[in-house]
């Protein structure tokens, strides 16, 4: 209808809707990276907490004319919050990209303020940048090397991280800006795990990560580091007015004005999942000495081995994918004798590079967390071809059905 003609109408009486907290906002169904999606029912209550509890979060930085760009679905309970709500609720500016391949053009010209991604995007510009290095002149690929190196390594002399703060002061942290715009203030990283490698770049060259944590049955903030208390080791403190506790079998508990009244027409999945108002979030994790909430992996995603070992994979795909050799990983071994990845790579055809890489990468695991065999694949997996969500998280079940024969074929 003409937005005009509505106007020109006026005068008719409108009946007052009476809403209360508790009346149900919305509907947001689960990504399905490990199942079938689930509807989750979320109340005005919960929606607004989250906001006021994303409100104390940034109110650090200063809020003040900011501007956003909005680039993930909104019918994503991440982008929803963080791309459409929040940013009402402070007055700033919205911008929404045209497509996700001008994305990093679009955000040159926008110059958001504030920026909030998946982990994928922020691995990529790590790796892009990490690349470079071998593309410039000698002086500034020694220089380069050496910072890359300070990150790396937290053992390194005083001179060695002097110099290597004056060499990221000057090379590296206006770069990096620029390739957001130059006027960030913060980053914010969620819907899924973020390598605390590429946390600790972004924050140690002077731009402000914030990695969170939170699911869509809890609107979805649940956790999150702030401007002072950052550690990306972690996934932050409790949000103001959320509880949470660990299970004795790992699993994170989750309990607050946040959590979903429930799943839509599905009363037996929400028993399972909400036990004494206690959400069960399927996440497997524990609070450090501080009391911030490090995660370290998914039930679902946990390998039980022939042997009967049970292995978390989570950690052995994010070493993985920090290559910049590796694209995307993913790891497989349920109810077999070892494990095995599936590695999305450049130059297929080069196997002995690959072979010591994962090698390097087997070193820093246990005996039972080593890749003993891996398949190199050219195709990425995508939302296209139906092997990532919208939110670019890989849908496991998909790609062992796309890469059945091949995978089994490692095992004989």
């Amino acid at each position: 209808v003409n937005y005009h003609l509505i106007l020109s109408e006026g005068g008719g009486k409108i009946k007052k809707q009476n809403i209360s907290l508790d009346d149900i906002s919305t509907i947001i169904y689960t990504s399905g990276t490990s199942g079938k999606p689930k509807g989750v029912t979320l109340n005005h209550k919960s929606l607004i907490h989250n906001l006021f509890a994303s409100l104390k979060i940034i109110e650090d930085f200063k809020i003040d004319n900011e501007r956003f760009i909005s680039f993930l679905p909104l019918s994503h309970s991440y982008e929803r919050m963080a791309g459409l709500y929040f940013p009402l609720l402070i007055g700033a500016e919205i911008y929404f990209c045209s497509s996700l391949d001008k994305l990093m053009n679009e955000i040159k010209e926008i110059k958001p303020t504030i920026f909030s991604g998946v982990p994928r995007l922020f691995e990529n510009i790590f790796k892009k940048i990490k690349s470079q290095t071998n593309n410039v002149g000698f002086f500034k690929r020694i220089i380069l090397r050496v910072c890359f190196k300070n990150f790396e390594d937290n053992q390194r002399s005083k001179l060695n991280k002097c110099l290597s703060q004056i060499f990221i002061f000057l090379f590296l942290k206006s770069a990096v800006r620029k390739v957001f715009g130059g006027k960030i203030k913060a980053l914010i990283s969620g819907g899924a795990a973020l390598s605390p490698k590429i946390g600790l770049f972004f924050n140690k060259i002077g731009l402000t990560l914030l990695q969170g944590y939170g699911q869509t049955e809890a609107a979805p903030l649940i956790s999150c580091n702030t401007k002072y208390l950052n550690n990306p080791m972690t996934v932050g403190f409790p949000v103001k007015g959320v509880e949470i506790k660990i299970s004795s079998d790992g699993e994170i508990l989750v309990k607050g004005s946040n959590v979903m009244t429930g799943y839509w027409k599905n009363k037996r999945l929400t028993s399972q999942t909400i036990k004494k108002k206690w959400l069960h979030t399927g996440d497997l994790g524990f609070l450090d000495s501080k009391g911030r909430l490090v995660i370290n992996g998914r039930k679902k995603d946990l390998i039980v081995t022939s042997g009967g070992d049970n292995i978390s994979v989570q950690k052995i795909e994010t070493k993985l994918s920090e290559q910049i050799e590796i694209e995307q990983a993913v790891v497989y071994g349920d109810n077999k004798p070892f494990l095995i990845a599936l590695l999305v790579v450049k130059d297929p055809n080069n196997k002995n590079k690959y072979t010591e890489l994962v090698q390097n990468i087997n070193t820093s695991l246990n005996s039972l967390e080593r890749i003993r065999k891996f398949l190199l694949l050219r195709e990425n997996f995508t939302y296209e071809n139906g092997l990532l969500t919208q939110t670019l998280k890989v849908k496991r079940e998909k790609v062992y059905e796309n890469y059945k024969e091949e995978i089994e074929k490692l095992y004989k």
